[in-house]
């Protein structure tokens, strides 16, 4: 993995032809070729710079991998100031009802310039087309700016900790697997807080979802009419789709529509906020 990572330098601008007391300017070399430096932003003297290729070596470490040998998607920016690491957890595994496993993952977000906050979080997912599920509190994930105090040592210890976490989160499947809801209840929460909170076209793609294991595209979009009564345009069947009443199928709709936002960091916060909503949705039984 680390042949495709960049390495990364920080120049002190009070050393070099551009004098500027504040700011360090930040250059990769790509990857297989050290020393030819792309500067890709400055950032402050307070910065926390966490290169790419040491995170990946902490990951390794705690993971017990000394190659990475473990199930990785890459995903960087063309210049590599931004990286993701999805990383499956080899050892961890639950099959529900459905019968589609269930994998514990890692996901750690990461920049050298600042444009990104760094995240890490582990969760359990369902390997269905990506239709990623994230269980968990707010100790099993770690969000922070690149002040100082974000180090390399305190990421290493953080992953640490979410580690330890995410293996007791197992319950939590068992429990929505077996737990039925009322729709009717379940409907009501959809018109008002979800579409609230995510829009009512999304809201609309959830409820379809989850009672016809369809998704396209809302071609209803008065302000007057329910989401869940909207009409839809070229609807495709959701591969994997559970077409019951559990509190675990409405869960797998919700982060199903959570996993299709464009950017990254509306995908993640998307797939928290479904872990939120089951507190309210696991009540909404007979």
């Amino acid at each position: 993995m680390n042949q495709h990572l960049p390495t990364t330098e920080r120049i002190d601008l009070r050393s070099h032809e551009i004098i500027n007391p504040y700011l360090d300017l930040i250059c990769n070399s790509p990857p297989g070729r050290y020393g030819d430096m792309m500067p890709v932003g400055t950032v402050s003297k307070t910065y926390g710079l966490i290169p790419h290729n040491q995170l990946f070596g902490v990951l390794c470490k705690k993971l017990g991998s000394k190659s990475g040998d473990f199930p990785t998607v890459l995903r960087t920016t063309p210049m590599g100031e931004r990286v993701r690491f999805d990383i499956t957890i080899p050892g961890n595994e639950l099959i529900p009802a459905d019968g589609h496993p269930i994998s514990m993952r890692l996901i750690v977000v990461n920049s050298v310039e600042g444009s990104v906050s760094f995240k890490a979080m582990i969760g359990w997912f369902r390997f269905v087309c990506e239709n990623g599920m994230i269980i968990g509190t707010e100790s099993s994930r770690m969000t922070s700016r690149h002040f100082q105090n974000l180090t390399i040592e305190n990421v290493e210890e953080a992953i640490g900790g979410q580690l330890t976490l995410a293996v007791k989160t197992s319950a939590h499947f068992k429990a929505w697997n077996a737990l039925v809801l009322m729709p009717e209840a379940v409907k009501i929460w959809v018109n008002k807080t979800l579409a609230e909170k995510w829009g009512p076209q999304s809201a609309a793609r959830v409820w379809r979802t989850w009672r016809t294991g369809s998704d396209g595209i809302p071609k209803q979009r008065s302000r007057n009419c329910p989401a869940t009564d909207w009409i839809f345009d070229h609807t495709t069947a959701v591969r994997g789709a559970v077409l019951n009443d559990s509190a675990y199928s409405f869960l797998q709709a919700l982060t199903w529509v959570a996993s299709r936002r464009r950017s990254v960091q509306d995908q993640l916060q998307q797939q928290r906020d479904s872990v939120e909503f089951m507190k309210v949705i696991e009540t909404m039984t007979p």
